[in-house]
C-alpha cells in the first residue's frame, strides 16, 4: 500500500514540474526597462547624438534632457544637411556610432532632439568668386563684437604724442596673416599682431579697398589662412602682381622692381623720407596744400629718420589729422643703409649681414608707437632690391613699390605715373621741378591716392 503511495505522489510531482516547465517555456520573459521604454514609445525614437563632420568646427552635440513630465513623444524631423549625421534608434547602421547608449528607465521622459543646427560647410576653400574686387565671405559663422567691446574701444587711437624714448610701448610685433570679420564690418585680413598696453591687437588690411586701420583682436573673430584662400580679393592679387614686376634686371640685383605705375587716370605722388641731417622741406607739403584740403600724398618713411625728426613728424601728423593732406605711410625700412661708391649689390638693403625682416617690422613699430597707421605699401631703399628680397616682402603681405617718374633723374610724369621725390632735404632739385611741373600743369590735378594704383 505505502509503495502505491508513494509511486502516485511521485507521479503527481513529475506532473506538475512539466506543467510548470511548460508554463515557463511558451510564456515570453519580462521586458526589461529599454524595452518596456520602446513598447510605450514606439514611434518616439530621439535623436541621442550629432556630431559634425566639419573637422574645423568639431562640435559634438549630446541631446540634453528634459525635466517637464512626459510630453507627447512624437518622431523629431531629421537633419538633412549631409554636412551633419544623426543617429536615430531603429535606424540602420549610421555613419558615427555613438559610444553609450543610456539604459533610460521607462518612467524618466524622453530626452529632446537637440536644437536646430546650423548646416556647417564641408569645407572652407571659397569658390571663384563672381566679382573679384569684392573680399571672399568665407567664415562658416561670423560673430558680432563683444558687447563690453564699442567701435570706439576696439580702435587704437594714441592717447598722446609718443616720444621716441617710449619704443617698447609696441611688442611682439610680428607678421601674421588671418581673415578676421565682426558684425556690421566688412571682413578684414590681419597682416600684424602686437601687445599695446597688455591687450592684442591687429593691424587690419581691407583686402578691397588696401586701406589698413589697427584694432583691438577681441573686437573680431579671426583665423589663419592662406594667400590662397584670398588670392580672388585685391589686395593677395596686388601683392603676387607687384611681387613679378622685377624691374630691370641685373646680374647680381634688381633695379626698380615693383609697381612703377599706377590703374587710374591721374597721377600718384610719392616722397621719400630716407634718414638726413638736414630739416624736412617743407615746400613740398605747400605746394601739395596749393590744392585744397585732402590731398593725397604717399611718404615712404625710414625708422632713423623718425627717430631723428620727431618735430618733423608731429608737423605732418597734425596736417593729416586736420585734412589739409591725406597721407599714406609707406615703410621704407628701418636703417637705409647706404655706402657711396659701393657697388649696388653690397649696398642697400643688399648690405652684408641685413636683416631684411627687421628692417621690415621695427619701422612699422615705431611709426605705430608714434602715432602712425602702416600701409600696405612697401619701397626698397635705392630702388635696389633682389629675388630672395622681393619674396620677403611678399612673405610679409606688402606691395613693392617702384617709380617710372623720379623726377630728379630726369624722369618726367604722364597719366598714371608714380613720382617719386625726396622732401627729406637732400634733394633739392627733384622739389623745384615738382613745383614747376604743379604749377604749369604737367602734373595733372586731382592726384591720385597711392591705393588707387594697384
Amino acid at each position: 500500500m505505502k509503495r502505491i503511495v508513494s509511486l502516485s505522489a511521485l507521479t503527481l510531482g513529475v506532473v506538475m514540474v512539466s506543467f510548470i516547465a511548460f508554463r515557463y517555456i511558451t510564456e515570453e520573459p519580462p521586458n526589461s526597462a529599454w524595452e518596456m521604454h520602446n513598447a510605450r514609445n514606439r514611434d518616439a525614437k530621439p535623436a541621442i547624438e550629432t556630431k559634425s563632420s566639419n573637422p574645423e568646427v568639431g562640435i559634438l552635440a549630446t541631446a540634453s534632457r528634459e525635466q517637464e513630465g512626459k510630453p507627447e513623444r512624437t518622431q523629431p524631423e531629421r537633419v538633412k544637411d549631409t554636412s551633419v549625421v544623426t543617429r536615430f534608434l531603429g535606424d540602420p547602421e549610421p555613419t558615427v556610432v555613438p559610444e553609450h547608449i543610456p539604459d533610460w528607465h521607462p518612467d524618466v521622459p524622453v530626452p529632446a532632439p537637440p536644437p536646430s543646427i546650423a548646416p556647417a560647410p564641408l569645407s572652407t576653400t571659397p569658390s571663384p568668386s563672381p566679382n573679384a574686387e569684392k573680399p571672399l565671405d568665407i567664415s562658416p559663422t561670423p560673430t558680432s563684437r563683444p558687447e563690453a567691446e564699442s567701435p570706439a574701444s576696439c580702435t587704437f587711437f594714441p592717447s598722446r604724442t609718443v616720444g621716441q624714448q617710449q619704443e617698447t610701448r609696441v611688442k611682439d610685433y610680428v607678421s601674421t596673416f588671418q581673415l578676421c570679420e565682426s558684425k556690421n564690418e566688412v571682413p578684414k585680413v590681419a597682416i600684424r599682431s602686437m601687445k599695446i598696453g597688455g591687450d592684442s591687437w591687429f593691424l587690419l588690411a581691407n583686402p578691397d579697398s588696401l586701406t589698413t586701420k589697427i584694432e583691438k583682436a577681441a573686437c573680431w573673430s579671426c583665423r589663419p589662412v592662406t594667400e590662397d584662400v584670398l588670392k580672388e580679393t585685391r589686395l593677395v592679387r596686388a601683392i603676387k602682381r607687384a611681387a613679378e614686376m622685377p624691374g630691370l634686371t641685373h646680374r647680381t640685383f634688381l633695379e626698380n622692381a615693383g609697381l612703377v605705375r599706377g590703374s587710374a587716370p591721374g597721377e600718384f605722388v610719392t616722397g621719400d623720407l630716407c634718414p638726413s641731417e638736414r630739416p624736412l622741406d617743407r615746400r613740398f607739403f605747400e605746394t601739395l596744400m596749393s590744392n585744397g584740403p585732402g590731398t593725397p600724398v604717399a611718404l615712404s618713411i625710414s625708422g632713423l629718420w623718425l627717430k631723428n625728426h620727431a618735430e618733423d613728424f608731429q608737423w605732418l601728423m597734425r596736417l593729416a589729422a586736420s585734412g589739409a593732406l591725406d597721407i599714406i605711410w609707406v615703410n621704407h625700412t628701418y636703417h637705409h643703409p647706404y655706402t657711396p661708391r659701393t657697388p649696388y649689390d653690397e649696398t642697400f638693403m643688399l648690405t652684408k649681414n641685413l636683416n631684411p625682416e627687421y628692417e621690415i617690422l621695427e619701422t612699422e613699430r615705431l611709426l605705430i608707437e608714434n602715432g602712425g597707421t602702416p600701409s600696405v605699401f612697401f619701397r626698397f631703399p635705392g630702388l635696389i632690391s633682389s629675388s630672395a628680397l622681393m619674396r620677403t616682402v611678399l612673405q610679409n603681405h606688402l606691395i613693392s613699390l617702384g617709380t617710372d617718374a623720379w623726377l630728379a633723374k630726369g624722369q618726367k610724369p604722364r597719366a598714371g605715373s608714380i613720382i617719386l621725390v625726396h622732401p627729406n632735404g637732400n634733394e633739392e632739385v627733384g622739389l623745384d621741378l615738382f613745383i614747376r611741373f604743379y604749377s604749369n600743369g604737367t602734373i595733372d590735378r586731382p592726384l591720385e591716392p597711392l591705393v588707387a594704383a594697384p
